[in-house]
């Protein structure tokens, strides 16, 4: 709800909502490329119950958004963020970076070696993600983030060492 504007949320049903600037949610609207032309259920529900007034297909818009390129922020109770930059990073099976939290700060860290030119990229996936197998990887990241692996791990006649362990 946050990722709307104050002029979206004037009207809007939960109080304490502040919005962002318009810039801001330019920027995140920025992160998805897909033209939508109907809101789901949700977005609808949205628009009408908690943020009042406000475009069904801009909620739509953050909600695909939110989906694709949110990160666990807290366990208890369950949060999640989305940030700018990190946001753009390339998924990988093999990342050379992970990112975590140090306070409110979202850090990144390299796992190993970047040589110049090298592409920075994480893992979409939880630690624990990356010890599946190949296939369940994929599927995961299908089903979570809507594309097919085929990063270093995943390509086709790669062994998936990952089930020596």
């Amino acid at each position: 709800i946050q990722s709307l504007t104050k002029d979206q949320l004037k009207d809007a049903a939960i109080p304490g909502c502040t919005g962002t600037t318009p810039e801001t949610q330019h920027n995140l609207r920025l992160l998805h490329h897909e033209k939508i032309t109907e809101p789901s259920k949700a977005a609808e529900l949205i628009a009408s119950e908690i943020a009042v007034g406000a475009d069904p297909l801009v909620v739509e818009s953050l909600i695909q958004i939110w989906v694709l390129n949110c990160f666990e922020y807290s366990d208890d109770p369950q949060g999640y963020s989305t940030y700018f930059f990190s946001s753009f990073m390339s998924h990988s099976c093999f990342p050379n970076a992970v990112w975590h939290y140090s306070g409110a700060d979202h850090v990144l860290r390299c796992r190993r070696e970047i040589k110049v030119g090298d592409e920075v990229c994480i893992s979409y996936l939880p630690e624990s993600g990356l010890l599946q197998s190949a296939p369940a990887r994929r599927m995961e990241l299908s089903d979570t983030k809507r594309f097919w692996c085929d990063c270093e791990r995943c390509a086709p006649g790669v062994p998936d060492l990952s089930r020596g362990l």
